[in-house]
């Protein structure tokens, strides 16, 4: 979600990551990616916003027909993209527009940044949306010269909206787990369980209150606290507990007490 907090996903593997029987095998692979992740979110009006890798012309009339709107950057060589608009000379700053009413008003966007890329390269980006006006909006900044910045309201909704991906990266790389390893389902295990970290300190900090919210660290910090701390609570479902038998509290003096090493004092040096 735009908020960072992981729905679903797919392990890269290959051929071997589709069903046999899916039925949607007539699709490409990047077009089958995100309908098999929306299985569960198709017919509720969502808008998924997708980089140029996965963003294509058929798959955003797929996506209408099932109610859920596509909005996302895309490659000019995709089949049945607009090749008028990629033709077209932008100034910067601007953009241009091109509205296909024959196929369920199906927006095209290229907009030229106010800034080059290195090498004094034009910063062009071309959009595809099911659900955005051919307009500009102003983005309340303006340029050396106080001209007032626009941007395509498709442009700044997807920089607005697709920062979750980025996000969840950033805050599980400042908290990484992962070692080099021959072993890829160490890999996999360690990514799920910072994974499900991530996402129940997001859904805890929704719940809780503004002074009760707390950052990833303090909420995995808590978490390992209380497992190394707290006494399991044993099930009555599975065996009766016998009162008269003392239990053990797993408490942390006696995890760290034998292993981990202690610093031991410096040999005297008189004689």
């Amino acid at each position: 979600t735009s908020d960072g907090i992981t729905l679903d996903f797919l392990v890269y593997c290959g051929k071997g990551m589709f069903a046999d029987d899916d039925p949607h095998s007539d699709m490409p692979s990047t077009e089958r990616i995100p309908v098999i992740l929306l299985q569960n979110f198709l017919g509720k009006g969502h808008v998924l916003y997708t980089d140029n890798f996965y963003t294509s012309p058929s798959l955003a009339l797929f996506l209408l027909q099932n109610k859920t709107h596509l909005c996302g950057t895309i490659r000019t060589n995709r089949r049945n993209f607009s090749k008028e608009i990629v033709n077209v000379d932008l100034e910067k700053g601007t953009s241009a527009f091109y509205v296909t009413m024959n196929q369920k008003a199906m927006l095209a966007c290229k907009y030229r940044s106010h800034k080059d890329k290195a090498g004094n390269k034009p910063k062009v980006v071309h959009m595809l949306s099911m659900c955005h006006q051919p307009r500009s909006l102003d983005t309340n900044r303006t340029q050396m010269n106080g001209d007032a910045i626009f941007k395509p309201e498709a442009v700044w909704n997807y920089n607005h909206h697709m920062g979750g991906v980025d996000r969840v990266d950033q805050q599980l790389h400042s908290f990484d787990i992962l070692r080099k390893s021959y072993k890829w389902y160490k890999k996999i295990a360690f990514r799920l369980i910072s994974q499900c970290l991530l996402n129940s300190s997001k859904v805890y900090n929704f719940q809780a209150g503004v002074d009760s919210k707390l950052t990833f660290h303090q909420f995995v910090k808590s978490i390992i606290s209380s497992l190394i701390t707290e006494e399991p609570a044993e099930p009555e479902l599975f065996y009766p507990v016998n009162e008269n038998v003392p239990r053990v509290n797993e408490n942390i003096s006696r995890l760290i007490g034998r292993h981990f090493m202690s610093q031991l004092p410096k040999p005297s040096t008189k004689k």
